[in-house]
């Protein structure tokens, strides 16, 4: 709310001061992007309210495990969550497959890898960044054909721009902006 009332603020001076509208796009976009994650983080509180009922609601267990993964990026919580979304085969199967006792760790990360494949941003990032570990933790048993793959697939995970470095460069933008 406090977002949306510093936009408000801001359009309402950008107006006062004459700007063309064409040229307050980047504010239009961004009223979009806090607007989406509001009515996420909404729908995120309430399956959280649901589980308190209803603890094997896959819709409910769905939504809060994905907010975990992508919004929070706490694995440990999102799993059981995850395993019990049955309306979301993929991101259960992935699941089920990690909390396994003694579940290879190629496997996991190729099911994880697979369905970031099928996703946007930011689970797609979050997804590929998790299949990573699974993926080192694999390499010094894999066979010369296989660490190729998983070679060829770290590297394209350690491209991917790390959401500490993300939140480090917000940081450095707000405060380069506020004074």
């Amino acid at each position: 709310r406090d977002a949306e009332s510093l936009l408000d603020q801001v359009d309402a001076t950008l107006t006062k001061m004459k700007v063309a509208a064409s040229s307050r796009q980047a504010l239009t976009d961004l009223r979009k992007e806090i607007t989406a994650q509001k009515e996420k983080f909404e729908a995120f509180q309430q399956a959280k309210s649901v589980l308190d009922s209803k603890p094997d609601d896959p819709d409910a267990n769905f939504t809060v495990g994905r907010w975990l993964v992508t919004e929070e990026r706490q694995w440990k919580l999102a799993l059981p969550h995850l395993a019990k979304s049955s309306n979301s085969k993929p991101w259960q199967a992935a699941a089920v497959l990690e909390l396994t006792p003694d579940a290879e760790a190629v496997k996991v990360g190729n099911a994880w890898w697979e369905l970031a494949e099928s996703e946007g941003e930011p689970a797609k990032r979050e997804l590929l960044l998790h299949a990573g570990k699974w993926y080192e933790q694999a390499l010094p048993n894999l066979t010369t054909l296989s660490k190729k793959l998983i070679d060829q697939r770290l590297t394209v995970i350690a491209a991917l721009p790390k959401p500490e470095a993300k939140a480090a460069s917000s940081r450095k933008s707000q405060s380069g902006t506020s004074n």
